[in-house]
């Protein structure tokens, strides 16, 4: 009986848990509205999963899936050597870079996630899963068309009015209707489907190209262009159980994406379609992150801390394009970013979680006579994440779908196995049955649920604080915003920003020591010393100490020593 009762609860938080987090926004009051409110609800729901599986949850995980379980736990291992290694604050390696939050914290929540979900142990709970990732996609569908129709209600920062959803940027939207996509293909083609339901998602597959398009984003038409041709071949090999029309089809598609893959790079008839700047500068940053590694093959240079570095590794041809003043804090490559991270043992860990997910839709598939819309679904999706994390950053909202559905689907393979297993593992619930029927797993979620958000509401308190003093425009406000405990954590953007309000709000000595304590709170930080020797008040010695600091991060950039 504890067995099930866990399950019952995971197979609540999971789903929903996961929801919330994708739409969960704050606008007006903090000046991060996306990753800061994110983080703080899948702490929550993370510490609340934690404390329900500990400590036979997680017993069970580790005997049904060892490989998995071993996977994840060097993950997380490697995650926190990576930290410890970093010159980067530590609080920047555990709370991740303002604007991105994809630090330590995130990553051992999104483990949490991953590995809560393999507990999932029948259809119906991997059904609910697939069920609340539509009710996400409905409601950014329908937040899509109010903001075409009537225009956006929410207080976004949105120059060039593309749509960015529950998501906060156009990309990220992108990458998740063209998942939405193939969901929705899936079931749409199904034949068990009826034409009422076909009908509706006909309209649905409209309304989300509609909303593609208006995103502007390239990974939301190559997820969803991929999406269709996967679809595709999983219809027709169920469909006719053909080798080699199946062979052909999958010779067709990789020539198709090959020519895709060339229009991206100016080369061929799909340039005008699918080539954008965004992809050529790419390149730079991939290139940066794999240096990063390469520079660093066991430790990497910890977590987030790819902007503290990239100025340090970029060509030279990155000067002149995209611009000395051009810079990124991530390599926008999943797998690359976790390779500048914590080098070979980090991203060899990563690998071996998504490739368990890969091993488990192999298995699966092997498996089953007929089309099944919940693997199928399961899969397309998944894959889809896994191709727009190549040409992407990962984003709170977004990767929780697909560290969950890593999950899902080896709890899946496990449900798909052989009866006998089926049987001795019936037994073995019997047997719990058996010894406790007490149920305080309700209750142990809910005190995770506190534990959870207390450990992630730092960056969220913190950015609220600063927020509130710059509404309030008063200098004491700020000053006292700035002062750093364990809900007011650093943050190297925050004191930068200090700095210019003080500067040009005429309080020299306050921009003065807001811009001595960036540097000294992190000394990588290149921006931190461009404030310390422009800042009004910087004495010969700033400026020194500076204008060699500026060398150190950035050697290729020639401005630094013309610096007087």
């Amino acid at each position: 009986m504890v067995l099930e009762h866990i399950q019952k609860r995971i197979a609540f938080l999971i789903p929903w848990g996961s929801a919330v987090t994708s739409v969960f926004v704050m606008t007006g009051a903090i000046s991060d509205p996306v990753n800061v409110t994110k983080l703080l609800v899948a702490g929550a729901v993370a510490g609340a999963l934690l404390l329900v599986l500990v400590p036979q949850g997680l017993n069970e995980i580790r005997k049904n899936h060892p490989l998995f379980s071993l996977a994840i736990g060097f993950f997380v291992l490697f995650t926190f050597s990576a930290s410890v290694f970093s010159s980067s604050p530590w609080v920047q390696n555990i709370y991740g870079v303002y604007g991105r939050n994809t630090g330590l914290l995130t990553y051992l929540v999104l483990s949490i996630f991953a590995i809560a979900s393999t507990m999932l142990n029948n259809e119906n709970q991997l059904t609910r899963l697939l069920l609340a990732f539509f009710s996400v996609g409905v409601i950014n569908l329908t937040y899509g068309l109010w903001a075409l129709l009537f225009g956006d209600f929410m207080a976004w920062n949105n120059t060039y009015g593309n749509l960015l959803g529950f998501f906060g940027n156009p990309n990220f939207m992108g990458a998740f209707l063209g998942m939405l996509f193939a969901l929705i293909l899936t079931y749409s083609i199904a034949p068990q489907t009826g034409l009422k339901f076909r009908i509706l998602g006909v309209a649905l597959l409209l309304i989300t190209s509609l909303e593609i398009v208006k995103t502007h984003a390239v990974q939301g038409v190559v997820v969803s262009a991929g999406s269709a041709l996967i679809c595709g071949f999983f219809w027709t090999w169920y469909r006719f159980r053909n080798k080699i029309l199946s062979l052909s089809y999958i010779v067709i598609s990789a020539l198709a994406g090959l020519v895709a893959a060339a229009g991206a790079l100016q080369i061929g008839p799909l340039t005008e379609i699918v080539y954008k700047r965004s992809v050529s500068l790419r390149g730079i940053y991939w290139n940066a992150g794999l240096d990063m590694g390469l520079n660093h093959p066991f430790t990497g240079v910890g977590m987030d801390g790819f902007g503290n570095w990239y100025r340090r590794v970029r060509a030279l041809k990155a000067l002149s394009d995209p611009g000395a003043e051009v810079t990124s804090n991530a390599a926008h490559n999943v797998v690359i970013d976790f390779f500048a991270y914590g080098g070979f043992p980090l991203v060899l860990a990563y690998l071996a979680i998504m490739g368990i997910g890969l091993i488990s839709i192999i298995r699966i598939g092997r498996r089953q006579e007929h089309y099944n819309s919940l693997f199928i679904g399961l899969s397309v999706v998944w894959i889809c994440y896994q191709t727009q994390s190549i040409i992407s950053i990962n984003q709170i909202g977004l990767a929780i779908w697909g560290w969950v559905f890593t999950g899902g689907l080896v709890a899946y393979e496990r449900i798909t196995r052989s009866n006998t297993l089926e049987v001795k593992n019936a037994k073995a619930v019997v047997a719990n049955k058996q010894v406790n029927s007490f149920d305080s797993t309700g209750l142990r979620a809910f005190l995770g649920l506190i534990i959870g958000a207390l450990i992630a509401i730092p960056p969220f308190t913190a950015d609220l604080t600063f927020q509130t003093s710059l509404n309030a425009r008063s200098a004491d406000s700020m000053e006292k915003s700035l002062q750093s405990n364990y809900f007011k954590p650093s943050d190297s953007y925050r004191l930068a920003n200090a700095v210019q309000i003080f500067d040009k709000s005429n309080l020299p000595e306050k921009a003065l020591k807001f811009a001595r304590q960036g540097v000294a709170f992190n000394p990588d930080f290149t921006d931190a010393w461009k404030m310390l020797y422009y800042v009004t008040g910087s004495t010969a010695e700033d400026k020194a100490k500076a204008k060699a600091q500026l060398i150190r991060l950035d050697p290729l950039n020639p401005e630094w020593k013309e610096l007087p």
